[in-house]
């Protein structure tokens, strides 16, 4: 009996360290974030038709999750959820999305980026009201959408650094935004250097209006884009103007604009044409060599 509870021991132990190193948090900075020194409130979690939502996010954080060793690629994505910078819709377009590419043997790193304080409590209303006028939203919250770009800079900048631990290809590191976290993947997309170049950009519903400097670089790199035309926000119209960005300057791009879906399809499958849009991602993944090789 007692080397059976010796084995049972063991074998719980390992499990444990196994999971720890299957899941791994990795804060972005040492200390208070930049800028945001004097948050000091504490980030909450909203739950709401069976998902989580984050708001008052003050630290920001990378959550790893990593693939079975047997399928992983070395190929990387960093997931920027949406959320009008006044949450972050955590769960559907980030863990679902990251445990989803886990399976084509991708390391998924989402990203948690500072969002404003909420003045209600309620983060969800307040975020849809808000949402009502983008032009406004845009000037509102302008300074948290810069902290946010830095966040997305710094985290690109980390995980190259930190590729061999990560067992990751440094060359082959993406970023998927939805929604404002389409904002961040975008600001990456056009302002990147050498050491945040990522090697690949992909948006779905982006809300590009923010962004000041939109100067295609001549080595940009390859552009998927999903969006649909019935999109309450009309951020199809961005995505479409990114499109025309790219190819004009001669910079591979792939654009799927739906007839319907609304916005923020990618959260949930409804039955629209733009659910298909997971397999278009990884047909054009497949076709850049960026998976399946």
């Amino acid at each position: 009996m007692r080397l059976k509870s010796i084995v049972a021991a063991v074998l719980f132990i390992f499990n444990i360290t196994s999971a720890t190193a299957q899941h791994q948090i990795i804060q972005l900075y040492n200390g208070p974030a930049p800028k945001s020194e004097k948050w000091t409130w504490n980030e909450k979690e909203f739950s709401d038709h069976n998902t989580k939502l984050l708001y008052d996010v003050s630290h920001p954080s990378v959550e790893v999750f990593f693939p079975p060793d047997s399928i992983r690629n070395g190929t990387s994505v960093i997931i920027c959820p949406g959320g009008g910078f006044c949450l972050l819709e955590v769960e559907n377009e980030g863990r679902n999305i990251a445990r989803w590419l886990n399976t084509k043997g991708i390391t998924a790193f989402v990203l948690k980026y500072r969002v404003m304080k909420t003045q209600t409590g309620n983060p969800q209303e307040e975020m849809f009201a808000k949402a009502m006028d983008t032009k406004k939203l845009a000037v509102d919250a302008d300074t948290v959408i810069q902290m946010a770009m830095q966040d997305i800079f710094t985290t690109i900048s980390k995980i190259k650094n930190d590729s061999t631990r990560l067992k990751i290809n440094p060359g082959k590191v993406g970023v998927i935004g939805f929604s404002a976290g389409g904002t961040l993947a975008t600001a990456l997309a056009y302002n990147y250097d050498k050491k945040t170049k990522p090697a690949f950009v992909a948006v779905l519903y982006p809300w590009t209006a923010p962004i000041k400097k939109q100067i295609v670089q001549s080595d940009a790199p390859p552009l998927f884009i999903a969006a649909a035309s019935d999109d309450q926000l009309g951020f199809y119209i961005g995505s479409a103007e990114l499109y025309l960005n790219w190819v004009k300057n001669k910079r591979s791009a792939e654009l799927h604009l739906y007839s319907t879906g609304g916005h923020g399809f990618a959260a949930f499958k409804s039955g629209n044409p733009a659910d298909s849009w997971d397999n278009r991602f990884v047909d054009w993944l497949l076709t850049n060599k960026f998976i399946g090789q």
